[in-house]
Parts: C-alpha cells; sequence; structure tokens
C-alpha cells in the first residue's frame, strides 16, 4: 500500500528538516521551500496533506492557500498551516481561506503525527471532492443547536471568554469538534466571526458587572470582563451599545435611583 503523501512549503531549511524527520517513517514527505514552487507541486503531485507556513518572502501562506483554494487540481487538497505566528488574526484568517486546522510552532512530534493521522483519516481520498470550504457544510443541522448551547456555555459560564489566550483551537477543543466545524458554526450558522462573538460577550459580561455594581471602577470592570486595554474596551463597548462605559453606567444608576 502506498504511503500517504504530505507536501510541507516553509521557507526555514531547520523546520522542513523538523517536519521531514517527525513524518519520513509514516508518510511520503516532499519539502519546498517557497510559495510558487510549492503551487507547481501540488499540481503535479496531488499531495493528500499539505504543511504550509505564513511567514515566508515573496508569497505568504495565505496567499498560496488562495491559490491552492481556487485551482482546479489542487482546491480540493486539505491544507494546515504550520506557523510561529501566535495571535487570533492569522488563526481566523487561517480559517476563513481554508485551512482544515493551525498549529503553533515550535511543533510537538507527537501531537503533530496525531493530528494528522486523524485529519487524514477523515478526509480521505472519496471525501475530498467535497471539500470546499464556501460552499459545502459539515454539521448537520440538528448539530447546531447543541453546539451552540454547549458554546455560550463554556464561554459564559465556565468563564472561559475571560481567558487572555483564548482561540478558536481552545474552544474546539473543549467541543470536541474540529477547528474547521467551529468556523463553520460561527461563519455560517450564527454569522459572527471568532472575535466579534468574544468581544459581544465580554461586553454583556461588563454590562451586567455595572449592574451588580453600579459605583464600581471602570477599570476593573475592564478586567474582570476579560479586557486588557481599556481604550480597547471603551472602543468595543460603543460599538456594541452606542454609548461610551461612562454614559451607560449614568443611565443605568438613574434607573436604578
Amino acid at each position: 500500500m502506498a504511503l500517504k503523501k504530505i507536501l510541507c512549503i516553509d521557507d526555514d531549511k531547520f523546520s522542513l528538516h523538523i517536519l521531514r524527520e517527525i513524518l519520513e517513517n509514516n508518510y511520503e514527505v516532499i519539502t519546498v521551500t517557497e510559495g510558487a514552487g510549492g503551487l507547481k507541486m501540488a499540481a503535479s503531485e496531488k499531495p493528500d496533506l499539505i504543511l504550509l507556513d505564513i511567514s515566508m518572502p515573496e508569497m505568504d501562506g495565505f496567499e498560496v492557500i488562495e491559490k491552492l483554494k481556487t485551482g482546479k487540481q489542487t482546491k480540493n487538497i486539505p491544507v494546515v498551516f504550520v506557523s510561529n505566528l501566535n495571535d487570533e488574526f492569522n488563526e481566523e484568517t487561517g480559517f476563513k481561506l481554508g485551512a482544515i486546522d493551525y498549529i503553533i510552532k515550535p511543533v510537538r512530534p507527537r501531537v503533530l503525527t496525531a493530528r494528522i493521522e486523524n485529519l487524514l483519516k477523515h478526509f480521505s481520498n472519496s471525501e475530498k471532492t467535497t471539500i470546499n470550504h464556501s460552499k459545502e457544510t459539515y454539521l448537520e443541522k440538528a448539530q447546531v443547536d447543541g453546539l451552540t448551547q454547549s458554546l455560550y456555555y463554556l464561554l459564559t459560564e465556565k468563564q472561559l471568554v475571560l481567558r487572555d489566550d483564548l482561540r478558536v483551537l481552545h474552544v474546539a477543543k473543549e467541543l470536541g469538534i474540529r477547528p474547521y466545524h467551529l468556523q463553520e458554526l460561527l461563519n455560517k450558522h450564527l454569522k459572527i466571526s471568532f472575535p466579534q462573538l468574544i468581544k459581544k460577550i465580554r461586553i454583556e459580561t461588563a454590562i451586567e458587572l455595572m449592574k451588580e455594581n453600579p459605583h464600581e471602577k471602570i477599570i476593573n470592570i475592564v478586567y474582570d470582563s476579560g479586557f486588557h486595554s481599556k481604550s480597547v474596551f471603551n472602543q468595543s463597548f460603543l460599538e456594541i451599545t452606542g454609548l461610551s462605559p461612562s454614559e451607560y453606567r449614568s443611565r443605568n444608576i438613574m434607573k436604578i435611583n
């Protein structure tokens, strides 16, 4: 039986060396050091999975995946970002562009191999024809309500929303679903991005704190609701409520009195 084929695209030769060492005993590993070459290799070799870095010269990982997803020969190849960019914006962008997972460097060999094994099992050759993140869905209608309730329970009752390192990967793991399933739930069913949802719930938390403690200092409410910057809190509060925190609290105190 032929080995599954994995294409690794990364301008860092040391990173490619590490990936090859981890994977070569179980997979056929192809390595490319730049985006344009990776696109050509993907089209000619038709790998079962692509591991893609983001920060590359000339053509970064986001440009590469956009071209992969619009190419007739490559659009159905699952792509996993492997990046040292450990922030919410890049992770969310990666999923929106069609990635099925996002792994932070430095990779942990056992975790990497386990995740790749699971992904390859899920995306068998017969399933590849259905992988199109802009059109196809993975969640059944019956799952949406249950997952939505579980999501809000985790974020509010279990207070995950207060974590300053909260990411799509963390929440998906807590829900017991794949990250792209969570992205589908948010983007296609709830019509909200992950950062927007977190911001909304944090502001709702701040409002509850204001109602419970009308004379509490705003700066304390900022931190207690999960924000770490008063300016970001003020901007977010105005965006969601149409009022500044002080205006909202003044009106609320007047109603109480």
